[in-house]
């Protein structure tokens, strides 16, 4: 499994092919991270602080993993866990662990899932509503895959479909178990994420100020803000959990509006796409009919 990290795009295509039982195209030619002396200053800091949180919330979570593992298995056959192809730091395709949340004839397309998706088993929404699914990840964070704190990694297909050239910025740090842009996307997934269309949806309302969100940590990475950054996912969780309602900072999406650029490979102009594209996901928010409208 190790192997798995190092691989490039290219050298990743047989095996996201068999993983997932379709193949994904070749990947081509396409711009890779690079990591300047500032960009890499501080690693074995963060390193250090990953390590430590991660073997003790892997250990602590473990009685969690267990129950939900009995859950899974009588509530759907199939394997625990979901093996998901990921890209990482510098374009590199890794093997991402999840608890299994759907039926296994069903996980294949479309890549992006939305609240309430009808492959999904009862007890596995719950998971995911709960997040719980991301518990395995903490596994990731000790093998050197992941942070605890950093981009949200795409599926292969989301990145060689949409990406313009300067999403890939985000790929000069580690992704994260969460980050910025997770939780925007965990607060406004079903405001911005169509069931009918999930996959173009996403990418045209919701990637590109993801992204934006994303960048702003990762060229303003300071240990206090990968502190607030994990404080802020504990208080969202608990918050979801409790049936509360969560809403990202207005003042954060406006920061990052300048830097938003629209995913390639979407009609540009439409209402939904002007909101998310170009005004700020903040307005698409407040106007949720703005990101309902269909190509």
């Amino acid at each position: 499994m190790k192997a798995a990290s190092q691989e490039t795009w290219g050298q990743g295509r047989q095996r996201c092919r068999d993983s997932r039982g379709s193949d994904q195209g070749d990947f081509g030619h396409m711009p890779q991270a690079t990591r300047r002396a500032s960009e890499t200053r501080g690693d074995g800091l963060f390193r250090a602080c990953d390590v430590l949180i991660a073997g003790v919330a892997f250990l602590v979570s473990l009685p969690a993993i267990v129950v939900a593992a009995v859950g899974i298995k009588l509530s759907s056959k199939g394997p625990v866990f979901y093996r998901a192809q990921r890209v990482g730091r510098g374009g590199r395709v890794f093997t991402m662990f999840k608890l299994r949340t759907m039926h296994e004839d069903k996980e294949q397309d479309p890549v992006i899932s939305t609240d309430g998706d009808s492959r999904a088993f009862p007890f596995g929404e719950l998971l995911r509503v709960l997040k719980a699914d991301d518990l395995p990840q903490f596994f990731n964070v000790l093998r050197g895959d992941m942070s605890m704190v950093g981009i949200r990694p795409e599926d292969p297909t989301i990145v060689k479909r949409y990406y313009a050239e300067q999403h890939y910025r985000i790929q000069k740090r580690l992704p994260g178990i969460t980050g910025l842009g997770s939780l925007f996307q965990y607060a406004h997934l079903r405001d911005l994420v169509t069931v009918e269309d999930p996959e173009r949806s996403y990418a045209r309302n919701l990637m590109p100020t993801k992204v934006a969100l994303e960048l702003l940590y990762a060229d303003n990475r300071s240990l206090g803000y990968y502190l607030r950054v994990l404080g802020r996912t504990v208080l969202w969780m608990t918050r979801r959990g409790l049936g509360m309602a969560l809403t990202y900072p207005r003042a954060e999406l406006d920061r990052v509006r300048p830097t938003v650029v629209p995913a390639i490979g979407i009609p540009y102009g439409t209402a939904n796409t002007r909101a998310a594209g170009v005004r700020g996901v903040a307005e698409a928010v407040a106007e949720p009919e703005l990101v309902r409208v269909s190509d």
